[in-house]
């Protein structure tokens, strides 16, 4: 019998970052790639965006974006500015931070709550307003310093304030809800909006006129002061999320699939331009009559200088990659949807594309020397070049099914697994390739294979399983069963062995599989694509943006935010300080130890936090609940609009949501056990 040995230790409730840790620089797109919810701009020049995990500013119209290095992965929904200095960003678990420098630095402030919060609006330095989940309204008459809880009367979410004068003021929420106050917020009465749509922003042109947007692309208008609203249909079926006025007559709305509509008389008419993307914005502002910037999705920052009928900004590259590999530290080479290959010779500077004469998603890539590499992909798709890259020839594979990972040992010998049980072998360069026995038959889908000489192998896949092969894949053994699902293998000789995968998974062996020992990683993440660029040095990556890092043959390991708010499918180290990772959209990062942090951070975990995975997704959305909680649970689905689509009481850790028929958009997953958990989710 295989034996499995855990190292038992107890999880802190804070793992210290060692005092030095990798800095992850954007390659593309630019300046980075998380979600940005909100613009704001103080002068044609001076800007400011933020969203998930970042605040970024600009003091050249856009031209560069600087980041402030945030000591925690805060989720921002919105940015204001009261003046040119003091600057407030409030977003997920009632966090707001404040700055009085012009964005040099930013503190935390005590919001009094928890609740997600989605929009702040200042009416001058000291007084202002801030908005979110279960009807909450905070005011601050301080500048921030302290926040009170006003009586919303109501539990709905609310979306986005706007104040005319110190007393005056219009929320909006959840089912076309609609608040207003004439006394500073002490009392809030609800108006009739003649909607039931969500409305997710709201702005006026001055005390008496005023606009709301929101789901299904309808628009509400008050001429006297938000007593009174009539409904006006956009003409766009999207869901709006931001409105901008730059005077009483022209306006832009941004919204789902890249929506960008303007109007020139007052929101009477509106016309639809082109974006660019299909993605959603989420953010929108005016620098000047002609100026204008959106932001929305992986990190998109769009800009007009004509009013709006021309926008510009959208990255070359936007395709997910799914695998990265360097022959060297410059050059290197990434592959992803739609049969999309680059190539890089200067360390990432600039990727070029390659043609690869199919339209065929792209799961792996792998150079034996620096020109002869392969690629796989979906429908048992295959590519070679002989020549670094500049031409690939389709290789036949005589299957159908999608391959996953690739390993080869020299320019002949090469071995490939997939779905359907799928473990593929040629000894000619690809030219032929033969199918090996699967050891779990054809339901089972690998992961990961990799060999360390023409004999023994390893692969990871068929249910929660490590595999060993002695003979060049012509029989399979299991190692190990469980109890976790393991995603990437890799072994540095014949005797020593990683393998990472879910709750923060790394098992190590030092002799060739027999005994399996379990790292302390210090996260509870799922851990996927890893990476060792020699015996000592190695990272993995983790689901919400978690690297694991060790430096001495996994003895310790280090866990730190890489700054990503989004899936990474790849990492590749071509030596111990230089390391590249790819991912959906896109994604392009490299580390050259030349950026660090040296700040020691507390990186915190919760017991009971949720992971939700993938996001955005198409089909099915994989639920995975803190296994120690053991209650049942309520798993909720609203739509934009608040209504509830979906609902159901679970006694398992983990679920999966079929939302292959929604519709393309935002969703709110509301997960209620002993405590009451709130996601957004993307339907792509």
């Amino acid at each position: 019998m295989k034996k499995y040995y855990f190292k038992l230790c107890l999880l802190a409730i804070a793992n210290i970052f060692l005092a030095q840790t990798p800095a992850w620089q954007w390659q593309n797109p630019l300046p980075q790639g998380n979600l940005v919810n909100s613009v704001y701009f103080t002068s044609q020049n001076v800007g400011y965006l933020a969203g998930n995990g970042v605040i970024l500013k600009t003091i050249d119209a856009g031209l560069t974006w600087s980041q402030y290095q945030l000591t925690n992965n805060y989720g921002f929904n919105s940015v204001f500015f009261a003046d040119q200095n003091n600057g407030f960003a409030v977003g997920s678990g009632g966090v707001i931070l404040k700055t009085v420098n012009a964005g040099s630095s930013w503190s935390n402030q005590n919001s009094g709550t928890t609740d997600q919060l989605f929009c702040v609006h200042f009416v001058n330095t000291s007084i202002g307003f801030a908005v979110g989940w279960n009807g909450t309204i905070l005011k601050t008459t301080n500048g921030g310093n302290t926040w009170v809880t006003q009586n919303s009367s109501t539990s709905s979410p609310l979306y986005s304030v706007y104040f005319t004068d110190a007393n005056n003021g219009i929320v909006v929420g959840n089912l076309g809800l609609v608040l207003r106050t004439t006394d500073g917020g002490n009392t809030w009465l609800t108006q009739n909006s003649n909607t039931t749509s969500s409305l997710f922003s709201v702005v006026f042109t001055s005390a008496m006129n005023g606009m709301a947007v929101g789901a299904g692309g309808g628009t509400i208008k008050t001429n006297d002061g938000g007593v009174t609203w009539t409904f006006q249909y956009s003409g766009q079926s999207s869901t709006l999320y931001n409105l901008k006025f730059f005077n009483s007559n022209d306006a832009v709305v941004v919204g789902d699939n890249g929506t960008i509509l303007t109007t020139n008389n007052g929101g009477l008419n509106w016309t639809s331009q082109i974006s660019g993307t299909n993605t959603y914005l989420k953010g929108v502002f005016f620098t000047s009559l002609n100026t204008a910037y959106a932001v929305g999705n992986y990190g998109i920052i769009l800009k007009t200088v004509d009013n709006g009928i021309t926008w510009g900004g959208i990255s070359n590259i936007t395709a997910s990659l799914k695998s990265v590999f360097f022959t060297n530290n410059s050059t290197g080479y990434t592959v992803g949807d739609y049969g999309k290959i680059y190539k890089t010779t200067d360390g990432g500077m600039n990727w070029i594309p390659k043609s690869s004469g199919t339209t065929t998603h792209l799961s792996g890539v792998k150079f034996v020397d620096n020109n002869t590499g392969y690629i796989i992909g979906s429908f048992g798709k295959m590519l070679r070049t002989v020549n670094a890259g500049n031409n690939w020839t389709t290789l036949i594979t005589n299957t159908s099914a999608n391959l996953n990972s690739l390993d080869f040992l020299n320019a002949d010998t090469g071995y490939v697994v997939g779905n359907a049980g799928i473990i593929l072998k040629t000894t000619n360069g690809g030219l032929n390739w033969i199918t090996q026995v699967t050891p779990t038959g054809t339901n089972t889908s690998y992961s990961s294979v990799d060999f360390v000489n023409s004999n023994i192998g390893y692969l990871v896949g068929g249910g929660q399983k490590i595999y060993k092969t002695i003979d060049g894949g012509q029989n399979w053994i299991i190692l190990l069963t469980g109890p976790v699902s393991f995603s990437t293998i890799q072994f540095l000789d014949a005797n020593t062995g990683y393998v990472s995968g879910t709750n923060g998974t790394i098992l190590k062996t030092t002799d060739g599989g027999s005994t399996w020992i379990s790292q302390n990683t210090g996260t509870g993440e799922n851990l996927g694509p890893m990476h060792f660029s020699d015996a000592n040095n190695g990272s993995a990556v983790g689901l919400y943006g978690t690297i694991v890092k060790t430096n001495n043959a996994g003895q310790t390991w280090s866990a730190y935010f890489s700054g990503v708010n989004g899936i990474i499918s790849s990492i590749f180290f071509p030596d111990s300080t230089t390391g590249y990772m790819v991912g959906w959209f896109g994604f392009i990062l490299k580390t050259d130890n030349q950026s660090i942090i040296t700040e020691v951070k507390p990186q915190f975990f919760s017991f009971n936090k949720t992971i939700i995975y993938p996001n955005p997704a198409s089909n099915l959305i994989h639920l995975e609940f803190n296994e120690q909680d053991q209650t049942s649970k309520e798993v909720r689905v609203f739509n934009s609009n608040g209504t509830i689509i979906y609902k159901e009481i679970i006694f398992s850790n983990k679920i999966d949501l079929d939302i292959h028929s929604y519709i393309s958009g935002l969703y709110f997953v509301e997960i209620n056990s002993n405590k009451k958990e709130v996601y957004k989710i993307i339907k792509e």
